[in-house]
Parts: C-alpha cells; sequence; structure tokens
C-alpha cells in the first residue's frame, strides 16, 4: 500500500493513508517506533526491485553537539562514557569523521544538485534542506557501499526542541545506490521522510497516551518515572553488529568482567545465611583483584579464606560454587587469545546454550543457566558500556523479568518500578515482587512498547498506564490515589475479625491463601484478617527453604502456622506449579508431565518421600492438637482411581499410624476428568475445593495462566460446572470451599456465594473488601436477586444468554448506594476484559 500510494505521486493527497503505518488503534506511535516504520520503509525502497537483501543493515545516529550516538541502542557512540566527535585516524570512525567534513564543506552548495568529492564520494541536498545524502565507500570492507542520509531533527527522551539532534539513517549495502541515475527514488526517499516527519508532529502533539491494564494495580502509590527498556541482545543483534563495534568494543572486555563479577559476586555474597560471619566488602574486594590481575591468588583461595568455616553448610557451598564458576569463566575469557574477545564470549554463550537445549526443564539445565546468564550478562555491559545502566528514578520495561531482578532493582534503591509484558500474576517474579511491595505491572500486551520511547515520562496506577503524562496527570492520579488509599483504609478498619458472615442467609467463612511465611515476615504490618488458612502449598514452602524436608521440621513450620490461624488449615500437597520453583533435591517436573505421573514415577521415590514426611507432619500436629480442623486435599485429580492411590499410598498408612488424629481428606476439583468422575470422588473424600484458576483453563481451552482473566471465570460453562459441583457436593453433605482469583474478587465472590453454600479462600489482603461487599448485599438482602440473574444466564432455554461482563456489571450495580464501596469496587477490582 505504501509504495503503491507513492507510485501515484501524489503523495499530498494520499498523505491520510500514508500516515496509517505509523498509527495504532487510538494513538500516533512513539518517537522510537515512527523512527523504526521510517528506517524499514527507506531500506525496503531499496531491496524492492533485486533478488536478495541489498540493504545489508540499517542504523540510527543523532548527530549533533554531543557527536554521533546511536539513536536505539547506544550501542556506537564514539565514546561509552562520554560523546565526543568522531575520530578520523580510527578506521572504525573514519567516514563518520569524514560525513561531518564533507556535510559542513558542502552546505553551501546549490540545493538539489549533487556534488562529487573526490575518491568516489558523492553529496546532495534536497530542493528544501530537509534531507541531505552523501554515499562513500567503507573503509573497514571495501566491497561494502555506505549511504547516509540525514532526515532532520527528531525529538529525543523528553529534551526541549532547542537540544534537538539531527537524525542520520546509515545504510550499508552490497550494491552501488545509484541516486543520481534514479531520482525516482530519492524523490521517494525524501517522501517517505515527509509523511514520518508529519507523524512525529503528530506524535508530539497528541499528548499523553493512556493504556487501560488488563486489572489494575493493587496499592494506593502511583508511581511514575523515566521509561527504561530492559533488552538482550538478539541473534539478529548479534548478526548485524558491524565489524568495527565488535573491534571497538574488545577495549571494554576488562571493564565488563570486573563489573559483572563485581555484580555477581556481591549478589551471591548477600544471599550468605545470617550465621555466617565474614567481612563481604574484604571478600568482595580480594576477588576483584584475580580479575584486574593484582593477585596470584585464585578465587577459590579466598573464598577458602572467608568460608571455610561454613564450606559444608547448603547456602555456604553453593555461593562457593557459584562464585567458582564466575572467577573461572573469567580467566578463559581474558587468556583465550586464539579468536577475537567479541568471538570468545559468544563461544562459551553458544556451547551453554546448546547444552541446556538439551536438557529442558531439567536440573542439570537450572545448573548451566547460572554460567549462561553470566556469560549474557557480561555481554550485555561488553556491548552497551554504561550506557546500559539503569538511571535513577526509571520505571523498568522488558518482556520477562525475573526474581532475581525483582531484587536488584529493590536494592538499586532508585528504581520506582517495572512492567513485565510476558510475566503473569501467578509467575514466581509477581509473587515476590507483591511480598516485598515493589511495583510490578504484569501482562500487558508487547503492543504497548509502540508507544514508549526510552525516557518518556510514565506512570500508573489504579487500571491506567500514561504515557507522556503531564503535571496536572500526575496530580489527578495521586489524588485518585490518595481517594482510594482512604476508602481502602475506612473498610479496613471497619473490618471484624470474629464476624460470622452469612450470604442469602447461609453460613460463609473467609480463608486466607498463603505461599509462604517469609512473604509474611516482609509484611509485618499487615494483620491475618482470619483465622483460618484456606490453601497452604506445600511447593512454596518447599521453594522457600530451597530443599527438602523432614517431618520434625515440617512440623515446626505447621505449628506456626497453626498458631497464627487457630480456626484450621486446608493443607494442599505437591502440585504441578513446583516446576516453576526448581527444589533442590528433587528431580524436575518434565514439559506436559502431571503431578500424578511425576509423583508415581517408579524413579521419583524422592519425591514420594518428601510428600509422605510433609503429610506426617500434619498427622503429628493433628495427633498433638485434636480439636484442630486440619485438611489434606490434592490438587489436579483427573479420576476416582488416582484419588484411590493417593488414599492407599499417602493417607490410609498415616491414618493406622496416627489413629488419634482427626484430618479429613478432600480433593481440589479443577480438571475435567474430576468433573466428570464427580459422583464417584465425593463418596470417597470429606470435603472438595474448586481451583477456580486451573478449573476455568480447562473449560475455556486456555493452557497458561497468564492468558485468562477472572471475567473467563464467568463464562456459561464455568459457572454452570462449578454451580453443579456445589449443587452435588451439598447433596451428599460435603463441604465447598473455592479458591483462586475469583474468590479475591469481591463482586465475583459475592456472585459465587449466590451459586449455593461454599467457603472462600483468598489472599489476605483481599479479605476485608469481601467481607464488606458480603455484608452490603446480605443487609439489603440482595442475594436473591443475584441468584435469579444466574438461572437466566444459565438458562439454556433463554432468547439470549447474558455474557460474564453483563453478568459482572448487573451484580456492580447492585452496590450503588454504597458510593464508597462502589468506588473500591470499581477502582481497584472492575474487570477490564
Amino acid at each position: 500500500m505504501f509504495y503503491k500510494i507513492l507510485a501515484q505521486n501524489d503523495v499530498a493527497q494520499s498523505r491520510a493513508a500514508l500516515l496509517e503505518p505509523y498509527r495504532g488503534e487510538k494513538y500516533v506511535y512513539s518517537t522510537d517506533t515512527i523512527l523504526d516504520i521510517e528506517t524499514e520503509q527507506i531500506s525496503n525502497e531499496f531491496d524492492r526491485g533485486f533478488k536478495g537483501s541489498v540493504i545489508k543493515s540499517s542504523e540510527r545516529y543523532t548527530l549533533g553537539r554531543n557527536g554521533w550516538r546511536n539513536f536505539k541502542t547506544n550501542l556506537h557512540t564514539m565514546n561509552a562514557k562520554t560523546s565526543r566527535p568522531a575520530d578520523p585516524e580510527k578506521p572504525e570512525e573514519y567516514v563518520f569523521a569524514r560525513f561531518v567534513e564533507i556535510d559542513s564543506a558542502c552546505k553551501g552548495a546549490i540545493p538539489g544538485a549533487w556534488v562529487d568529492v573526490p575518491d568516489d564520494i558523492h553529496w546532495y541536498q534536497s530542493v528544501d534542506g530537509r534531507v541531505r545524502f552523501l554515499e562513500i565507500p567503507s573503509r573497514l570492507d571495501p566491497a561494502q557501499h555506505l549511504l547516509f542520509i540525514v532526515l532532520g531533527k527528531i525529538p529525543q527522551g523528553g529534551a526541549p526542541e532547542a537540544e534537538w539532534e539531527e537524525s542520520v539513517l546509515l545504510l550499508r549495502s552490497n550494491t552501488p545506490y545509484e541516486l543520481q541515475a534514479n531520482p525516482d527514488r530519492r524523490q521517494r526517499i525524501e517522501d517517505i521522510r515527509a509523511i514520518a516527519l508529519q507523524a512525529y508532529k503528530l506524535s508530539l502533539d497528541q499528548g499523553m497516551v493512556e493504556i487501560a491494564l488488563p486489572k489494575p494495580y493493587f496499592g494506593e502509590k502511583v508511581i511514575y518515572g523515566r521509561a527504561w527498556k530492559e533488552s538482550e541482545l538478539t541473534q539478529d543483534d548479534l548478526e548485524q553488529l558491524p565489524d568495527y563495534v565488535k573491534q571497538k568494543a574488545v577495549s571494554y572486555l576488562q571493564a565488563a568482567v570486573e563489573y559483572s563479577f563485581r555484580e555477581y559476586c556481591r549478589q551471591q555474597l548477600s544471599h550468605l545465611p545470617d550465621n555466617v560471619q565474614i567481612n563481604v566488602a574484604d571478600c568482595l574486594a580480594e576477588l576483584l583483584e584475580t580479575v584486574r590481575g593484582e593477585s596470584s591468588v585464585e578465587a577459590g583461595e579466598i573464598l577458602t579464606k572467608y568460608l571455610g568455616a561454613y564450606i559444608q553448610e547448603k547456602e555456604p557451598f553453593r555461593v562457593f560454587s557459584e562464585i567458582s564458576i564466575f572467577a573461572s569463566l573469567n580467566v578463559k575469557l581474558l587468556a583465550d587469545s586464539t579468536v577475537t574477545p567479541w568471538e570468545t564470549i559468544n563461544k562459551y554463550i553458544q556451547k551453554y546454550e546448546s547444552s541446556v537445549a538439551l536438557m529442558p526443564d531439567s536440573k542439570a539445565a537450572d545448573t548451566l543457566k547460572i554460567p549462561l546468564n553470566y556469560l549474557r550478562f557480561i555481554r550485555k555491559s561488553f556491548v552497551y558500556g554504561e550506557e546500559q545502566q539503569i538511571h535513577p528514578g526509571s520505571v523498568v520495561f522488558g518482556q520477562d523479568i525475573s526474581s532475581t531482578q525483582i531484587y536488584n532493582y529493590i536494592e538499586h534503591g532508585a528504581v520506582s518500578g517495572a512492567v513485565a509484558l510476558g510475566a503473569s500474576d501467578q509467575s514466581h517474579a509477581y509473587i515476590v515482587a507483591d511480598g516485598l511491595d515493589f511495583p510490578l505491572l504484569v501482562g500487558l500486551p508487547p503492543s504497548i512498547m509502540q508507544y514508549i520511547s526510552r525516557g518518556a515520562q510514565t506512570a500508573f496506577y489504579g487500571s491506567r498506564l500514561l504515557i507522556n503524562p503531564g503535571p496536572e496527570d500526575l496530580v489527578v492520579l495521586a489524588e485518585n490515589a490518595a481517594r482510594s488509599g482512604a476508602i481502602s483504609g475506612y473498610f479496613s478498619q471497619q473490618f471484624y475479625k470474629g464476624v460470622k458472615l452469612t450470604a442469602g442467609s447461609r453460613p460463609t467463612k473467609l480463608k486466607e491463601n498463603t505461599a509462604n511465611r517469609k512473604e509474611k515476615d516482609q509484611e509485618p504490618a499487615l494483620q491475618n484478617y482470619t483465622d483460618s488458612i484456606g490453601l497452604f502449598r506445600m511447593e512454596f514452602e518447599l521453594s522457600a527453604q530451597g530443599r527438602i524436608l523432614n517431618s520434625r521440621e515440617w512440623l515446626g513450620i505447621l505449628r506456626a502456622a497453626l498458631k497464627s490461624h487457630p480456626a484450621g488449615i486446608t493443607f494442599r500437597t505437591l502440585d504441578e506449579g513446583r516446576d516453576k520453583e526448581p527444589i533442590n533435591d528433587l528431580p524436575a517436573i518434565l514439559p506436559g508431565q502431571t503431578i500424578y505421573e511425576y509423583l508415581f514415577l517408579p524413579q521419583n521415590q524422592a519425591v514420594r518421600e518428601a510428600q509422605a514426611e510433609y503429610m506426617r507432619a500434619i498427622f503429628m500436629l493433628a495427633a498433638e492438637q485434636p480439636a484442630a480442623q486440619l485438611e489434606i486435599i490434592y490438587p489436579m485429580i483427573r479420576s476416582k482411581e488416582e484419588l484411590d492411590n493417593y488414599h492407599a499410598v499417602f493417607f490410609a498408612p498415616l491414618q493406622a499410624e496416627f489413629p488419634q488424629a482427626k484430618v479429613r481428606e478432600g480433593v481440589m476439583i479443577e480438571t475435567p476428568g474430576a468433573v466428570a468422575s464427580l459422583g464417584a470422588i465425593l463418596k470417597a473424600v470429606d470435603c472438595v475445593s474448586i481451583g477456580s484458576n486451573d478449573l476455568t483453563m480447562s473449560i475455556v481451552g486456555k493452557k497458561e495462566r497468564k492468558d485468562i482473566s477472572s471475567l473467563d471465570g464467568l463464562q456459561y460453562g464455568v459457572l454452570d460446572t462449578i454451580r453443579t459441583i456445589i449443587q452435588q457436593s451439598k447433596a451428599r453433605g460435603k463441604p465447598v470451599e473455592i479458591c483462586g482469583d475469583m474468590a479475591g474478587n469481591p463482586v465475583i465472590a459475592c456472585i459465587l456465594l449466590a451459586l449455593g453454600q461454599v467457603d472462600l479462600s483468598m489472599k489476605n489482603k483481599s479479605i476485608p473488601f469481601v467481607q464488606a461487599a458480603i455484608q452490603y448485599l446480605e443487609a439489603k438482602n440482595l442475594f436473591p436477586k443475584i441468584t435469579q440473574l444466574i438461572a437466566e444466564m444459565l438458562d439454556p432455554g433463554a432468547d439470549k444468554q447474558m455474557t460474564g461482563l453483563e453478568l459482572y456489571t448487573a451484580v456492580l450495580e447492585l452496590f450503588k448506594d454504597d458510593v464508597m464501596l462502589t468506588e473500591l469496587l470499581t477502582d481497584r477490582y472492575y474487570l477490564n476484559p
């Protein structure tokens, strides 16, 4: 379409259509994205009509008082620390220096005319002076043709217009450009530039861009700062880097290795247990001397000196081993003289990547990822230099952000928050960030990156992400946050822990989902809003401990949990979620393998023993506390036969060993097989729990939790299934509990309670708000109204069935008489389908 319109030679009339590539659904793209599109359009102009790719690489620079800087990645600055003019004596900088010399000398020439310069160099300036061309041979590669195209000034990182620098596109080709002989091609490039320039202006004029978040950010704080894009070099990036860039980067290898070793050692030494009493600063200083060549002592000897007294302990030994691996890699990188340092570092990275690829999701692969990540960190430092350091006050944007990065951002101290496009609220990074109260947005579509330039002002709060907000926009966000904080505080203060809740005259209990005690330790000000734990996750505690535990160790943990929640605990056995958190001494769960298959593999005796020790501790606790209500539930059950096997292998032997212990046995209904076998399962268990997340995924056909929302749980098939489970359980006198994201949303929680008598388990911080919603509807006798709405939605004979969003909106409308509660439910919990 772009070239078809250009060929019509009627750019003015076609301008609206030509601008389409630079627009999203609602907004014009950011400077970065417009620049990418413009570069692609110009590069394609030379590739059309040729076999194969004529343009080998394209790079965008800015040229101004600070010399040359690569606009996109800063890979090719003339100096990594301080920008400066190009040096004509250096082969890799010669063409930049030559361009400045020729361009300055030729600016007085007649516009629209070519100027021939000795050494087969050609210069041209457009009639309006906006575009200039310079064809120049490559000094490093005689077979390569270079073309500089000056495309005017572009906006840069929030700088005032007076400080904008000229945008320069450098193309590298394996054939001549022949612009003198092809004036039409030159004109099309000028036309492309004219359209891009208009897109830049439209992008500036449109002001703030607002993105609706897929779920509200929970908290009463506005997060704002300059956007910082976290990136890793892709294979395409590596292949397209010019040789002179690699050669230039060689001079930074020593500094990159030293910087990387310091960061990784500092991180590892900070994770030593409290009982390890060493001088970390002195140890780190001595380790760095091994990189600088100031010490003849090896890193292993230095670590032995400081950690020798603790080396038999698990965590100090891990730190010793990993730092020793890093030190060994340092030696190889700095000493390998057979190839260039650039080739050396990539050789080792490819070696580890190949090894990891051969053993996916295994414990050995996790071990290999340790040196692999270290090498990648060196490569990033090696190429980017100091340009890659996160600036204070930044909001970090990345495709995937790990829990380790979260710890690093917190330690950095000046990172306002982070946005992870590829993560979900089920990821370990999100759980860590939530526990440490670090602002992390997850699950956003990658398309938002088209609107963000590095250095652009960003802010997020509630269900809004703002790009380039003005001061008045930040004031509005702050006012909304203060109001929401006051509302949240009001309902938290009104919360009464001992209240006996009813929903539609049926008694119900609100319980707490727990991950592990470490999260609670990080939120000491957060009270327990309930005396019951509805979901005690075995795998989270194992991940926090980093190893398998015996029954006595488990008993200490379970006693502490019961002390803080004396009304009772529902213990879940090992779940498939544990594959996200590798546990030392346990084999990794394989892709596509169910937890049942994993547990009962003949070679996985250690896994069964680990689960047996956990369940033994539960029976020991029940024997100590006969009045406590303790339950064990098995996750991801697919049939009555699987349940029978769990019972025979784990539960029955413990019943015989501890006859005085009263422990109820149950299952989580969250798979199609469990739903199909519901009648048989209910005959064999004491209680059931509905795992709303996995049940929703199985019914709507999604494989990843990040792909579902709470709204998916309100689809016909999901609600009808939950209603069936509740009704059949009630008929057999078996109590039902629902956990997952649906239970933690006050509006959806009330919908679930209208289905029948159930208890709900959710994150601790959601409990006051769910209680407030239940109490309001019960006082107004509105639960029968919700039951009626559900009946109409699930009526197979209805002319038009209500959607999940319509049901949610109708229930939300029932709260309209309580303005504060409505604001809370809208600001913090309202769905963004």
